[in-house]
């Protein structure tokens, strides 16, 4: 029976393994986050009918990470703060988008939190779908603040808006239909 829990977590970390990489992830999120929020979640239970409750000190720090994590953007999804600043659409020479320029405005917060351009940000979009978030990086950044914190960074009042720009590429069925 131990054998048995040990084969199931030895194959969910594999399949978490060959589905990591950059092509599969890039071209199948939502397949890849699906077989990762699966495969995690067998993983862990086979660990524990594998080696008993002894490990759970170590995994419950994770779980409890996640499920705030996930809370999070649940919450963010209704809050609707950000607002599309601007869009635009570069198209390659067949006459088809291959590149969105996106501008969020933001306003910053009272916890004086630094952005800075380079850093990722998950991005939702409802009109396609409320659970589906991806990971951007952040292109560039404009504040309205008068100073800037560090060489890049935007340390903003309360009150202040932040614009940041995501350009991105028509790449995955996510981004397509966002472009």
């Amino acid at each position: 029976r131990r054998n048995f829990f040990g084969v199931v977590a030895f194959s969910a970390f594999l399949l978490l393994g060959l589905t990591a990489f950059s092509h599969f992830r890039r071209r199948r999120y939502h397949l890849w986050y699906c077989v990762h929020v699966v495969c995690t979640v067998a993983a862990l239970t086979a660990l524990i009918n594998h080696h008993g409750s002894g490990y759970m000190d170590v995994a419950v720090p994770y779980l409890v990470l996640i499920f705030a994590d996930y809370l999070l953007r649940l919450v963010r999804v209704y809050q609707r703060q950000p607002i599309v600043a601007e869009t635009s659409i570069v198209r390659d020479a067949d006459g088809r988008a291959a590149l969105c320029s996106l501008r969020l405005q933001l306003k910053a917060d009272s916890t004086g939190t630094a952005v800075e351009a380079g850093q990722y940000f998950f991005l939702c979009c409802p009109a396609i779908s409320r659970s589906s978030w991806h990971p951007y990086s952040a292109a560039s950044l404009e504040t309205s603040a008068a100073e800037l914190a560090g060489a890049n960074a935007a340390s903003a009042a309360v009150g202040d808006s932040v614009q940041l720009e995501f350009l991105i590429a028509a790449d995955g069925p996510w981004s397509r239909k966002l472009i």
